[in-house]
């Protein structure tokens, strides 16, 4: 899915959010939960995480390993009830944009130039 953005908010709604929440799945199911169950801990329809299954959903964006291992541990938190998905998702952005990945997405959706600071000025 290719959608035209022009601000980093978009980016985040459109690409990032979509991205952390697939991959929060893809950890939940390695766990062992079934499909359901993790429908309701991401406060989703079981269609929407058959669509991240079968690539419909978020495909085309790979996170930094460094959140992948994150995202595994907020996976857990999530499952134990120890924290929520609100806090997690939002725990996991604040470090992708500690990382600037934000950035590799957006000049490729928006054609901003290497040089951009619009986010970090």
């Amino acid at each position: 899915m290719n959608i035209k953005v022009d601000t980093p908010q978009e980016v985040e709604v459109w690409y990032l959010l979509p991205a952390i929440r697939k991959q929060l799945m893809v950890s939940m199911i390695n766990q062992g939960l079934k499909q359901n169950e993790v429908a309701k801990h991401l406060n989703l329809t079981d269609a929407a995480v058959s669509q991240y299954i079968h690539n419909k959903r978020a495909a085309g964006i790979t996170l930094p390993e460094k959140i992948t291992g994150q995202i595994d541990e907020s996976a857990m938190k999530i499952i134990k009830k120890e924290s929520s998905m609100q806090q997690e998702v939002q725990h996991i952005m604040q470090s992708l944009w500690g990382t600037r990945f934000i950035c590799q997405v957006c000049k490729g959706r928006t054609g901003q130039s290497d040089d951009c600071e619009v986010c970090y000025t």
